[in-house]
């Protein structure tokens, strides 16, 4: 099966956990997302792609919900 990324801009700040455990932003800006399985989606983030994110699908839906995520493409 393919990976499908999307282009997408987030408005306001994502929170997600980290792997140790702390809470932290996915700033606003430009982002690629792409869907995991299991209900994940990673995010990739920064000028060069340099961060990256694992959230839940259903918080990215929220946010899109809410239009806090555009997806441009």
């Amino acid at each position: 099966m393919a990976a499908t990324i999307h282009s997408a801009s987030l408005k306001s700040p994502l929170l997600y956990r980290q792997p140790d455990g702390r809470s932290a932003d996915i700033p606003p800006g430009p982002c690629l997302v792409e869907s995991l399985a299991g209900g994940l989606t990673i995010v990739v983030w920064g000028d060069e792609a340099e961060f990256s994110a694992v959230v839940a699908t259903k918080e990215l839906d929220e946010a899109l919900a809410k239009r806090d995520l555009l997806f441009s493409d």
